[in-house]
């Protein structure tokens, strides 16, 4: 019910945790100081996350406009949006955020897919996160092997996410290279590929 001061509270954590780093950096013991930054950074990501599936719409559009404009922040709430997109559905095996944009897809509001869609282009385009972002984008495409709703969710997700030339590069060859993954190949990552492919 107090989302918002618990997320401001966690914002301010997190750069008052920034600001503390950079002010500590010259420690004689900066590798138990960085270690420790790294577990705290995991924490924050991680009750980010926690915020974000719970409460989805606010939380979202909290941290997506806090992507471009606090730089302390950016690190967390793509760590945490891209460990929410390695959650599944216990029943059905599908992916928790794929399924939320799939729903907010097919909704008149197109906020949330707008917000998903900015998620899913910043952590592309992000040295520190663009291999684990192709390494999620890749368990959704199997699990659209076997879940429709899913190869449909990616049939409109991917083509908004390959508008520039370089994010179509990235995807475009994992949809090969999963394809080629194995004698079975992937028949979604197949339909996928045409579907973005240029005429």
């Amino acid at each position: 019910m107090h989302y918002e001061h618990a997320l401001n509270a966690l914002l301010d954590a997190i750069r008052g945790q920034r600001r503390q780093q950079d002010q500590e950096g010259d420690e004689d013991d900066a590798e138990a100081y960085a270690e420790f930054v790294k577990e705290e950074a995991i924490q924050f990501a991680d009750a980010l996350e926690l915020l974000l599936l719970a409460l989805r719409k606010p939380v979202l559009r909290a941290l997506a406009e806090r992507l471009t404009g606090d730089r302390a922040v950016r690190e967390y709430a793509l760590l945490a949006f891209l460990q929410a997109c390695e959650q599944s559905d216990d029943h059905t095996d599908r992916p928790l955020v794929l399924d939320w944009y799939a729903q907010a897809a097919a909704t008149i509001d197109d906020t949330d897919t707008a917000h998903l869609i900015t998620f899913w282009q910043a952590a592309l385009v992000d040295r520190t996160r663009t291999a684990r972002a192709l390494r999620i984008l890749r368990g959704w495409v199997r699990t659209a092997d076997h879940d429709p709703e899913s190869e449909a969710a990616l049939t409109s997700l991917l083509p908004a996410l390959v508008t520039t030339p370089a994010n179509h590069s990235r995807v475009s060859h994992l949809l090969r290279t999963v394809r080629d993954a194995d004698k079975g190949g992937s028949p979604a990552a197949e339909r996928l590929l045409a579907r973005i492919s240029t005429p």
